[in-house]
C-alpha cells in the first residue's frame, strides 16, 4: 500500500468490497464505540478511489466526524479482498462460497488476473471449493445461486 491519502469527496464501496456481508447493527456499534475511545487504529484500504477494505471504518468515522484514515492499495484488489477476508472473517462455509461464486464472476468481466496466483483457484470447481474451504456441492450450489439467483 502507498502512503496515507486523504479523502477529498464521500467515497463509494468498491464493488469487491460488497462481496462481503454487512456488519450487523450491534457490531458497528461496538467498533464506532471503539474509534471513539482509541482513535481509528486500522486505515481503510482504497483501490480506484473506492473503499476495498474497511467499509464499517469508514462508516463509523463519518458518523463520528472523524477524517478516516486510509492507504491505496496498488496490487491485485481480488487477491486482497479474498486473503484479507476469507480466513479471518466470521463467516459460514456458505458464506464464503458464495463470495468465491461472485468474485469468479467479477473476474469473468475482463478483469485483469492476479500476478499473485491465488486467482488461478478459480480455474476449477474443486480449486474454488478449496478456497472457500467448502465441499465440490456446496460451492456447486453457490455458484448455481450466483449464476441464476436460486439452487433449484
Amino acid at each position: 500500500m502507498s502512503e496515507t491519502e486523504t479523502p477529498t469527496k464521500k467515497l463509494e464501496q468498491h464493488e469487491l468490497g460488497k462481496l462481503l456481508p454487512a456488519m450487523d447493527k450491534a457490531d458497528f456499534e461496538a467498533l464506532k464505540e471503539d474509534i471513539k475511545i482509541n482513535g481509528q487504529i486500522v486505515a481503510v484500504c482504497l483501490y480506484q478511489g473506492k473503499v476495498l477494505d474497511g467499509w464499517h471504518r469508514y462508516l463509523a468515522c463519518e458518523e463520528l466526524g472523524i477524517e478516516a484514515k486510509t492507504k491505496v492499495w496498488s496490487g491485485d484488489p481480488l487477491t486482497f479482498v479474498i486473503s484479507a477476508n476469507i480466513a479471518r472473517r466470521h463467516l459460514t462455509p456458505s458464506q464464503r462460497a458464495e463470495i468465491i461464486a461472485e468474485a469468479s464472476k467479477w473476474l469473468q468481466t475482463g478483469r485483469p488476473t492476479s500476478k499473485h496466483g491465488k486467482i488461478t483457484m478459480f480455474s476449477s470447481l474443486a480449486k474454488a471449493a478449496e478456497l472457500a474451504g467448502v465441499s465440490q456441492s456446496t460451492m456447486q450450489a453457490a455458484k448455481t445461486v450466483s449464476d441464476k439467483g436460486s439452487a433449484k
